[in-house]
């Protein structure tokens, strides 16, 4: 039976409490009875208090260490200090899976302790992956006795409970520790290719699978991975037209946990290459048969992006091509021309963003007309002179050849 509190006089029950605590001790040392060690006490005596019970981290991933403190307060009026000391216990799933006592310490009246546990690691046997409880107990070292449970944190078995802390572990996420462009911003023009990087660990060595999204939608770098604890993928995406684009990437675990990188690209119209100047001027051009011609132009780009120059005759690339770069870029090319005929000669500026400018020429090629030869060892009378009697007559000949094979007509004439 329970007698109330009520019913006993405050120095009859000081007397009892020592003469219980005085045959407690010799019941102990004579073997009688066991110690007296509970792990709840009913009847604290509250002479201390836990004001905190806490854990350095509520939330801890799978390798961090973690430990536990408890900030108490003597509020004994009859003594100038007490010794107390805290039992940490942790709790998962309603199992005790870890249990640490303190050393014991004095503590001034009207003064405050702060206890600790020493760190123990998220994941383990001692604070394993889901919710855990941390429970505080606050003990008094009775010389004379069992040691009184002063307060018990949580709500089971306490008659004076007070808020336990509660810890969480999860499993590592992914995460993205490099990346390339680094940032996240990029700035393009239309048409520009641009290589994206990134690196990510997991201490788990789980990871899973990587997947690349141009505006949500999927790209083909996107790979599979043997639960590795450290990796890197690259996706080289051209943006041919100008505005402004979403390009994630996103590291996933074995457990779907995922950690991803943004990138917000921008692109701005680009301008194209303008050639200013040609040379032989216009498009068209005549030669005769065996004679060069020097080309030459000369082209701008706003951008300062030109890449390359291209020559062609009649479509097929000549050795003159050649790259450029900067905003304005002068090209040379000497051509000959060894028969007649009708040739196309084209240059074309490109920049890098794949927009270009071209000049054509027309070329003519023709064989310049020789005149017809007199062969004049053929000639007959021989020589240039020829004397003769009034009243004579007289023969003339002589062989004519043309190299272009285009004779016409002879004729002779009597000066």
């Amino acid at each position: 039976m329970k007698i109330p509190d009520s019913a006993i006089s405050p120095h009859v029950a000081i007397r009892l409490c020592a003469l219980g605590a005085a045959l407690g001790a010799l019941f102990a040392v004579l073997g009688l009875f066991p110690p007296l060690v509970p792990e709840v006490s009913a009847h604290g005596d509250r002479n201390a208090i836990i004001n905190s019970c806490s854990s350095s981290a509520s939330r801890a991933e799978t390798g961090d260490s973690v430990a536990f403190s408890a900030r108490v307060t003597n509020r004994d009026a009859g003594f100038s200090s007490a010794v107390l000391y805290v039992v940490f216990q942790v709790y998962h799933g309603g199992s005790e899976v870890y249990k640490y006592k303190t050393s014991n310490r004095s503590v001034s009246r009207g003064s405050g302790a702060t206890f600790s546990s020493p760190r123990i690691i998220a994941g383990s046997s001692r604070l394993p992956e889901g919710r855990s409880e941390i429970v505080c107990g606050l003990w008094r070292d009775n010389t004379l006795g069992a040691d009184t449970l002063q307060e018990h944190t949580g709500a089971s078995g306490s008659e004076h409970p007070t808020s336990s802390a509660f810890v969480t572990v999860e499993p590592h996420e992914p995460e993205i520790y490099r990346m390339s462009p680094s940032g996240s911003s990029v700035d393009l023009e239309e048409g520009d290719s641009q290589n994206f990087t990134a690196r990510a660990r997991d201490p788990d060595g789980d990871l899973a699978s990587v997947s690349w999204t141009r505006d949500g939608r999927a790209e083909s770098c996107g790979a599979s991975i043997n639960s590795q604890s450290d990796y890197s993928s690259s996706c080289t995406l051209r943006f041919p037209s100008e505005g402004r684009f979403n390009v994630v990437v996103t590291f996933a675990d074995s457990g779907s946990r995922t950690d991803d990188h943004r990138w917000t690209v921008t692109v701005e119209g680009n301008e194209p290459p303008e050639i200013t100047r040609s040379s032989p001027s216009g498009s068209r051009v005549n030669l005769n048969v065996g004679q060069s011609q020097e080309f030459s132009a000369r082209a701008t780009d706003a951008d300062g992006n030109l890449e390359s120059v291209e020559w062609t005759l009649d479509s097929r690339r000549h050795r003159c091509s050649e790259s450029a770069s900067g905003s304005s870029h002068t090209s040379d090319c000497s051509l000959s021309f060894p028969s007649e005929g009708s040739f196309e000669v084209e240059v074309t500026f490109t920049d890098a963003a794949g927009a270009d400018d071209d000049h054509r020429w027309s070329v003519t090629v023709t064989q310049p007309n020789r005149p017809p030869e007199i062969d004049d060892s053929s000639t007959s009378p021989s020589g240039s002179r020829v004397n003769l009697e009034v009243g004579d007559s007289q023969e003339f000949t002589a062989d004519v050849t043309d190299p272009d094979g285009n004779l016409a007509s002879v004729e002779w004439t009597r000066a």
